[in-house]
């Protein structure tokens, strides 16, 4: 049964979720055995605006479910039912303290029909589900707290009461986040779509659960920092990090996130060419622009000093070129240059990491130096194939980059992977993202990622659609990337059953012929039997649509038969009458980005054949792309 946010709520949930567009920059990792990393606690560094709470203060959260004639499941702990219990937090509650509590409350509303009540620590409550650390905490919860890392939290019932808390204050809010999973099968997809901006959930089946007296549970995810960004960087909503994906956040840097070399070095801007890192004057001017930076922000963790964007070389004098020789790499004069940085400014902030981009031209590790000790390394995927798995051994441009990988984790103290979930080739002047048949490698990329040592990773996705969903299905990229860093442990059955699930949520009975249109046409970049022309079965981050579209029969004759077959599915999925007008909403976004495509394609088709049936096709397509357009205002 889905519940879409239509009930009578008198608190407001959820506030106010501000944009968290932070630029890139991430925690401390460490080589260590997994889930042994440790984060910033810095409140400070908290941006959100959250709902207030007063010292005391008792709510109740009125919902449908209140009416007597509703038969409430049952949800008991340690035998006791769940209409025994109070919600409470602390009297000075943490950042995210009263929003997992208001969570709470509303879910096992709508989940049991009972509405339980909800105070703080200053008031006894009977039996009680603590949430955050209160001044209830037993030792058994103090233990359980200690043993966290990063923004992990503990589940526990202890004397009859449910403890559910954290290291950290979002912590705990992951902590109800995945309780909501577990006993209440509740499902969080996302937390804005259009035209009216509201949270997109389904409690899937009402649950007779008994939490059992003896619960503990210690979870952290081994990816101390994640982020998934998919659609404006203007949106308010746009990375949902308190709805459903577990994004971290608390990080503070200096000198900007990317590409500040020419800026520290004052020698121009992120598009600029790379200035020369042997040369002494840029050395003084970019210590001495990263000293300054650091005391204008006095909390700063990091301090970015890498390459400019853009560029496929670094400086090409005799001096740094020698290095790169010795090195077997560009990344050497790299490594060199923030070395020395980190050096020269360890023993004044020695919390600082000095990081720096392994990017196009860098990627490669050099093969004498190795970064120092408060040095982070961002690899960047830019050159990865996104059909083939990273450690697919069959995919040769993978096939290197997964050596790089290993090989920058077996020398590198703090190792961050920069990533991306759609092909950036623009489809409409520069709005849109193109086609990515990469859904189905996330969770084999984050399994190597965390299996060499990474405990960071940021996905850039759809960040060029102004105010609005992206077009390539970005809302289930990011859905996916949060599940998979959250726990990169999940099964493929897990990872294909939450698939589904978003799939037939947000799309409805349009959600397994949209799978079929991407899987048909991943399928087919898999199969290198099919190739020919420009079907290599490979894609990058910008990646031209003929790459995916095939307008070539086997013999090389154009023709429009592949093409016509992704119609079809499309035509399927427009005679369904069976879906909510927010599901026809998505489809239409969905849409938006296949229309674009098919009539690019069929222009292509119609200019080689000259047959009127095509062109006729061409303008067909481009009719249905705008009236998509008008419906969804994309």
């Amino acid at each position: 049964m889905s519940y879409m946010m239509n009930l009578k709520i008198k608190r407001t949930l959820c506030a106010v979720l501000a944009s968290l567009m932070l630029s890139f920059s991430l925690t401390a990792c460490t080589p260590n055995e997994k889930n042994n990393e440790t984060a910033s606690t810095d409140p400070a560094a908290v941006t959100d605006t959250l709902p207030e709470v007063t010292a005391g203060e008792t709510t109740e959260v009125e919902t449908d479910h209140d009416d007597p004639a509703l038969k409430p499941d049952h949800l008991t702990i340690g035998g006791v039912d769940i209409s025994e219990y109070t919600v409470v937090i602390p009297a000075s509650p943490g950042s995210y303290d009263q929003l997992a509590a208001d969570f709470l409350v509303r879910f096992i509303g709508e989940a049991t029909g009972v509405t339980v009540r909800q105070t703080t620590d200053a008031e006894a409550a009977g039996h009680m589900i603590l949430v955050g650390a209160t001044a209830y905490d037993t030792d058994a919860v103090k233990s359980a707290r200690s043993e966290i890392k990063n923004d992990g939290y503990a589940m526990l019932v202890d004397g009859g009461n449910l403890y559910v808390t954290g290291a950290l204050d979002r912590g705990t809010l992951f902590g109800v986040y995945d309780f909501l999973e577990k006993y209440l099968g509740v499902r969080m997809y996302g937390g804005v779509t259009y035209p009216e901006k509201q949270e997109m959930y389904e409690i899937k089946e009402k649950l007779r659960v008994d939490i059992p007296a003896d619960l503990r549970t210690v979870y952290y995810s081994p990816v101390a920092f994640r982020k998934t960004s998919w659609t404006a960087v203007n949106d308010g909503w746009a990375c949902f990090p308190f709805w459903n994906c577990y994004n971290s956040s608390e990080f503070k840097f200096a000198a900007g996130a990317v590409h500040t070399i020419a800026h520290l070095a004052e020698t121009g801007g992120d598009l600029s060419p790379n200035p020369c890192l042997t040369d002494e004057n840029i050395y003084r001017t970019v210590l001495k622009n990263v000293r300054l930076e650091l005391e204008k922000y006095p909390g700063a963790q990091y301090v970015n000093i890498s390459q400019t964007d853009g560029t496929s070389h670094g400086c090409q004098c005799k001096n740094c070129l020698a290095i790169e020789a010795e090195e077997g790499s560009p990344s050497g004069p790299w490594i060199r240059f923030v070395n020395r940085i980190a050096n020269d400014i360890k023993e004044d902030y020695p919390n600082v990491l000095v990081e720096t981009l392994a990017y196009t031209f860098t990627e490669k590790p050099p093969k004498v130096t190795k970064p120092a000790e408060n040095v982070a390394v961002c690899l960047c995927t830019s050159s990865c194939c996104f059909v083939h798995a990273i450690d697919d051994p069959d995919c040769p441009r993978n096939a290197t980059f997964a050596g790089y990988v290993k090989d920058w984790s077996e020398i590198c103290d703090h190792l961050r992977i920069w990533t991306y979930s759609g092909n950036f080739q623009a489809t409409d002047n520069g709005d849109k993202n193109g086609f990515a048949p990469n859904f189905r490698v996330i969770r084999q990329n984050v399994k190597y990622f965390v299996d060499h040592n990474v405990t960071a990773v940021y996905v850039e996705g759809q960040q060029h659609t102004a105010d609005r969903q992206s077009t390539a299905m970005g809302e289930l990229r990011a859905y996916l990337w949060g599940r998979v860093l959250w726990n990169p442990d999940m099964t493929e059955e897990e990872f294909i059953a939450y698939t589904n699930d978003f799939m037939n949520y947000y799309y409805g009975d349009a959600g397994p012929l949209l799978l079929k249109y991407v899987d048909t046409v991943y399928g087919d970049m898999l199969d290198n039997r099919k190739y020919n022309k420009l079907m290599e079965g490979h894609s990058y981050v910008i990646c031209e649509y003929g790459r995916f579209f095939r307008i070539y029969d086997t013999e090389g004759n154009c023709t429009t038969a592949y093409m016509d077959k992704l119609a079809d599915i499309w035509n399927e999925i427009y005679a369904l009458d069976t879906l909510t007008d927010v599901q026809k909403y998505h489809v239409d976004c969905a849409a938006v980005q296949f229309y674009d495509i098919a009539a690019s394609v069929y222009s292509t088709i119609a200019s080689k054949t000259r047959d009127s049936d095509d062109r006729q096709k061409v303008r067909d397509y481009k009719a249905k792309l705008r009236d998509a357009r008008e419906r969804t205002g994309l």
